[in-house]
């Protein structure tokens, strides 16, 4: 069943509960969130954020959580913060998940993971799909098992070279990762940008989200 949660809610007055002791990153989402309309209450470990939600008269539209802090221990911590939180979304946040253990936590209620590597719009992209109740697998966990994705008519290595952009790479890290010239890159992405009717490398991930958003069960 595809989740029909667009266009998204308004972020204004939501609350968001950020879980991260990569302080950069926490205070980085702080401000675009704050920015956006939300309102955010952070912390830095497993410990503090049970304390913050366990407090009377205390609610979260959502909590972004990582998932690598030191005192996060697997799946069973994972599986304590959503069973203390019960209705609020949770979102893993992470440098590196293995697609079976994003489906394990899946299993147990978490309603979306987002990698470390994606870039700032995507985090408040995936919040507010979450919060209107949508379950978000980022595309590059996803896109080998859905069929019909690329609604674009994508050469494979144009198709290539977008799942990089939405892994958050530059075009030097895609020029390496390809084993390609940084022209070459930016030939297809110029290319990519023309089939996908956009302008830059920020829209090529957000057009690969909304689609395959709509395109998961």
């Amino acid at each position: 069943m595809k989740n029909e949660c667009s266009p998204y809610p308004s972020s204004v007055n939501k609350t968001v509960l950020i879980v991260d002791d990569h302080l950069l990153l926490l205070e980085a989402l702080e401000t675009v969130l704050t920015k956006s309309g939300y309102k955010v209450t952070s912390c830095s470990s497993k410990k503090e954020a049970i304390d913050i939600i366990n407090k009377p008269h205390t609610n979260f539209d959502a909590i972004l959580l990582d998932v690598n802090m030191p005192d996060m221990v697997g799946l069973q911590s994972i599986s304590e913060i959503v069973h203390i939180a019960i209705e609020i979304p949770t979102v893993l946040v992470s440098a590196n998940l293995s697609r079976t253990l994003v489906r394990k936590t899946f299993s147990i209620g978490v309603r979306g993971y987002i990698p470390k590597t994606a870039n700032l719009n995507r985090f408040q992209n995936v919040l507010n799909f979450v919060i209107g109740g949508g379950t978000y697998t980022p595309p590059e966990l996803v896109i080998s098992e859905v069929e019909n994705w690329n609604i674009w008519g994508l050469t494979p290595v144009e198709s290539e070279v977008v799942q990089n952009v939405s892994h958050g790479l530059s075009n030097k890290m895609i020029s390496a990762e390809m084993g390609m010239s940084e022209a070459s890159v930016k030939m297809h992405l110029r290319s990519i940008f023309g089939k996908m009717n956009v302008t830059n490398r920020t829209q090529v991930a957000l057009a690969l989200d909304e689609t395959m958003m709509n395109a998961q069960p």
